[in-house]
């Protein structure tokens, strides 16, 4: 009887995964799933999703080649019975359709997702598509559901608590180089046009961070009367593919100075928006985050 049970948490686990996050390759579920599960298993309970028809696998050439990532079936049939499963109206289970080219950014998005909730628990975290269902997003951007080009890929909500003030930062993940004139716009509406307090850009190279950072350069964005005071920490820059090391919590700022995440973040939970200036951050990375980082790579 217990060993049914765990089978039918696990199942709700691995739906709850993709409700969250859309599309994920098995890799990923391996490492979003929580407590761990060996690939058999795993493979097993994925099996049994496909057979009861809640789950597919959709074949795409991605990974260096064919890859197989598994979603929620939406037909109607299959959602109704999937919400009694779940015990969640039909509506929080229709998802839309992810074209061949957003599958490896989307599912960055849900690792990025899983490291802040590890870091930061009490972190609230709405993904683009889920802008349409959250007032609370509309709020903080000051946009549209439908203004889809202006939303972040994450927004990360972090509430109020004890003295420090409720927060909002917008991530985007940025998989290659757009327009001067797209990012020149998007930058705009952030430092302007928004009430987020900082805004974090995880870039796959050096160029493409190097390239948004000139654009953000422009007098414009860096006169800009709401964020003006911090313009240089406003915003941060990280390696979208240091999820998968331990060092995604130093990025460095936009005169690419190096910023530990977690104080960056206190500092702006501790401090109201007047007050914030570039020559209060602390941007040195604690010396017992280094002494860990070393002692880990000596027990490897």
């Amino acid at each position: 009887m217990q060993k049914l049970i765990k089978k039918h948490e696990r199942a709700k686990q691995i739906i709850q995964l993709l409700i969250a996050h859309g599309p994920l390759s098995f890799r990923a579920l391996q490492r979003l799933i929580e407590p761990y599960i060996n690939k058999r298993r795993l493979l097993d309970a994925l099996k049994r999703l496909q057979r009861r028809g809640f789950v597919n696998r959709r074949f795409e050439r991605l990974f260096s080649g064919r890859g197989i990532l598994y979603n929620l079936v939406q037909y109607d049939e299959a959602l109704a019975e999937l919400s009694e499963f779940m015990g969640l109206p039909v509506s929080k289970l229709k998802q839309p359709h992810f074209r061949y080219k957003e599958l490896l950014h989307s599912e960055c998005c849900a690792l990025w997702v899983d490291a802040f909730q590890r870091l930061f628990p009490e972190v609230e975290v709405i993904r683009d598509f889920e802008f349409k269902d959250s007032p609370k997003a509309e709020q903080i951007m000051l946009v549209s559901a439908d203004e889809l080009d202006l939303h972040p890929d994450l927004l990360l909500v972090f509430p109020k608590k004890g003295d420090q003030k409720e927060i909002a930062l917008a991530v985007e993940i940025e998989r290659s180089f757009k327009s001067v004139k797209r990012l020149r716009q998007k930058l705009r509406k952030y430092a302007n046009g928004t009430h987020i307090d900082g805004l974090i850009y995880l870039c796959d190279s050096r160029y493409i961070a190097n390239s948004i950072s000139k654009v953000y350069e422009t007098k414009p964005l860096q006169t800009s009367k709401r964020v003006g005071h911090y313009s240089e920490n406003f915003l941060l820059f990280g390696d979208a593919d240091s999820i998968h090391t331990k060092s995604f919590l130093e990025m460095c700022n936009s005169r690419l100075k190096t910023v530990f995440l977690p104080s960056w973040i206190t500092y702006l939970r501790d401090t109201r928006l007047n007050s914030r200036r570039d020559s209060k951050f602390d941007l040195s990375t604690p010396r017992c985050w280094h002494e860990k980082q070393s002692k880990e790579m000596k027990a490897t």
